[in-house]
């Protein structure tokens, strides 16, 4: 149930709603690996607002393409695409952004498309997030930022992103 005062921003099953002012994902329904339906509720009020607008974009990505889900891959490509900064910490570690978005995107290509044509943040993105969160926890830092989503990206072993991440360690 979404309180009276929320304003949704867009009109989808992940619902992104204004506060005053933080931004805040009110509702996720994640599907994944067969597992029985669960769902959830995330707070990126915590968020700096550019890790904000990075996860809404993955969330555009997936939803542009009828992807059933948002998933860790969606995040990685929209980092790349967006910050020159991600690219260049890639770049540091000898992973060319450039073949990183080719490899992601043949893997976008395969994903499953959805029949409703909004996406589901999926269980691995769900927990991406947490630990993106338990990062900041760690660091003691006000906010959860880019360089958390990043270094819970970094951890990311399975699927798609995890995949493509290994292949350059």
């Amino acid at each position: 149930v979404v309180p009276q005062d929320l304003k949704p921003l867009r009109s989808s099953k992940i619902e992104v709603a204004r506060t005053s002012p933080p931004l805040r994902l009110v509702h996720a329904r994640c599907e994944n690996d067969g597992m029985a339906d669960t769902e959830g509720t995330i707070h990126l009020e915590r968020f700096t607002n550019d890790a904000r607008q990075f996860v809404a974009s993955a969330q555009q990505l997936a939803d542009d393409r009828k992807h059933a889900e948002v998933s860790p891959l969606h995040l990685l490509v929209r980092m790349i695409e967006q910050s020159r900064g991600v690219a260049e910490i890639f770049k540091r570690l000898k992973a060319d952004p450039s073949e990183i978005l080719t490899l992601a995107e043949a893997s976008l290509r395969k994903l499953e498309k959805g029949t409703s044509g909004v996406a589901y943040l999926d269980g691995r993105l769900l927990d991406l997030l947490g630990r993106a969160e338990r990062e900041a926890q760690r660091d003691k830092a006000a906010n959860v930022g880019v360089e958390h989503l990043l270094h819970a990206l970094a951890q990311e072993f399975r699927g798609p992103a995890g995949e493509i991440l290994s292949s350059f360690s």
